[in-house]
């Protein structure tokens, strides 16, 4: 179920650009994050999870809403997200600004995506200019 939702959240804070997600495998950014979040300290894992339902699902009077996030078309979703980020509840919006930047720290460092943007004579200098010991070279 996260993984549909994370699917679902990355495609509408991308506003469904296919310029972007024609460039990336969502299966795999999707994957990444399941990963990352896997790695983080326990409360912040269940914070995380906790959050995506929330998105999901209505829980008021954090969130009024009666059908889940994945039903909503895209500008629905786009409004519903809207919401999260401008609201009133400070705590709502740092667990929305979790979420997000979570999902945009993943989708953007696709290798693809970043030479896709322009990115691919700087990915390609610093592979070649790496000297930190157990640096990844950028292929």
């Amino acid at each position: 179920m996260a993984d549909r939702i994370l699917k679902h959240l990355i495609i509408a804070l991308c506003e469904n650009d296919t310029d972007i997600l024609s460039q990336v495998d969502l299966a795999v950014v999707v994957t990444r994050i399941r990963n990352f979040v896997k790695k983080l300290p326990g409360v912040l894992y269940l914070v995380f999870y906790i959050n995506l339902f929330f998105l999901e699902f209505a829980l008021p009077p954090v969130v009024w809403k009666i059908r889940p996030f994945t039903w909503l078309n895209l500008q629905q979703k786009l409004d519903y997200l809207g919401s999260w980020q401008s609201s009133r509840f400070g705590l709502k919006r740092t667990a929305f600004e979790l979420i997000k930047r979570t999902c945009l720290m993943h989708l953007y460092s696709e290798k693809t995506l970043l030479k896709h943007m322009g990115f691919g004579s700087v990915l390609t200098n610093r592979a070649a200019h790496s000297t930190q010991p157990g640096e990844r070279h950028v292929s």
